[in-house]
């Protein structure tokens, strides 16, 4: 039957054309995974992908040699660092999770985990880790060596005056005694005050040198800033009412201390601008999606706008008072912290804002 052996010859055609095309995407999907395997084996990054019981379903050699023996991501934060885990359970929510960490057996480093939600419904996630510790080392180095430069500046400028009135008091010698007690008057407290500016200046760049130690955990911010708060409670004796407010349940990964110092700082500065009259010093504490925001804000006529920008260098001060380097510490305990600061005239005062990263 000549119709029948057309059918069977445009059937098997049609079946010698599924062949083809199920061959061609066969070798497609192998030639893609061959890439892609390549290219995970050739990433200095960790990647690890999890499935919905917390099982490592793909791991490229980065991610084994931080593995080693756990296969669950669980165990990865027990060997590695705790955070991970909450970072994961974030993204099996559906949420993208990211922030820097210091794993458990080497707390000098510094890597930046990123947990993403896959796509399927299957509650897979994708973890990848970065090592950023060389990175952070030259970053710190380059930090040393701008420091240095600031503080033979800092330095050099008071001993000028200071040697100055001494070559006075040496000429005074030679006129007597009542000579020299009248330099030694004006020249005393000149050079008295100077000492206390190398001091303050000795001290701060000491603090900013000092952020090296740094020692991460997971911090309620609302109860430290009110520790913190209580100590200015004196404030209300003299005009100046001190308020506190925000979210209770707001978390960060920051070195406590380090935290406790910067408000200290910020609040040191309001007080500053607020002696001897009446204002207000607000500290707030506020979740705003992946960030969690410190914000002080005080009511003592904020700062000119043009030099907003350099509040946070080393060694600038809008008052002769400060050393300058109040806010460069604050700039630096964000940074630590993998977050930012910012500052800007709201409410008749001046408000600064540390953003850190929310708590994994």
């Amino acid at each position: 039957d000549t119709r029948g052996d057309e059918d069977v010859e445009a059937l098997g055609r049609a079946f010698s054309t599924m062949a083809h095309e199920v061959q061609r995407r066969e070798e497609e999907l192998r030639r893609g995974r061959n890439f892609l395997e390549t290219v995970l084996e050739t990433l200095s990054a960790a990647v690890v992908v999890v499935d919905g019981d917390g099982n490592v379903g793909l791991a490229n050699p980065a991610a084994v040699r931080l593995l080693g023996e756990a296969r669950t991501i669980s165990g990865l934060a027990d060997s590695f660092a705790p955070e991970i885990a909450r970072m994961a359970e974030r993204a099996r929510a559906g949420e993208r999770a990211e922030g820097t960490v210091h794993p458990t057996a080497s707390p000098e480093a510094l890597w930046r985990v990123t947990a993403l939600p896959l796509p399927g419904g299957a509650a897979r996630v994708l973890v990848v880790m970065e090592d950023l510790s060389e990175l952070a080392r030259a970053e710190r180095l380059s930090s040393f060596a701008e420091l240095a430069r600031i503080a033979a500046h800092e330095v050099k400028n008071p001993l000028t005056p200071i040697r100055l009135w001494a070559e006075e008091l040496n000429a005074a010698l030679a006129q007597g005694p009542a000579a020299v007690v009248a330099v030694a008057q004006v020249a005393a407290p000149q050079i008295l005050e100077r000492v206390e500016h190398l001091r303050e200046v000795a001290q701060g760049f000491s603090n900013l040198v000092a952020l090296e130690h740094w020692e991460p955990q997971v911090i309620a911010l609302k109860a430290l800033a009110g520790e913190v708060v209580a100590e200015y409670e004196v404030l209300r004796t003299r005009g100046v009412a001190i308020r506190l407010g925000g979210d209770d349940r707001a978390e960060i990964v920051a070195d406590a201390q380090w935290v406790r110092r910067a408000l200290r700082h910020l609040l040191e500065n309001s007080a500053r601008v607020l002696v001897g009259r009446e204002g207000e010093i607000e500290v707030r504490v506020q979740r705003l999606d992946r960030q969690v925001v410190l914000a002080v804000r005080d009511t003592g006529g904020g700062v000119a706008s043009e030099l907003l920008g350099r509040l946070f260098e080393p060694h600038f001060s809008t008052t002769s008072e400060g050393s300058g380097l109040g806010l460069a510490v604050v700039h630096r305990v964000a940074v630590r912290a993998g977050g930012s600061v910012e500052a800007g005239n709201v409410g008749g005062g001046l408000e600064v804002r540390i953003l850190f990263p929310a708590g994994a």
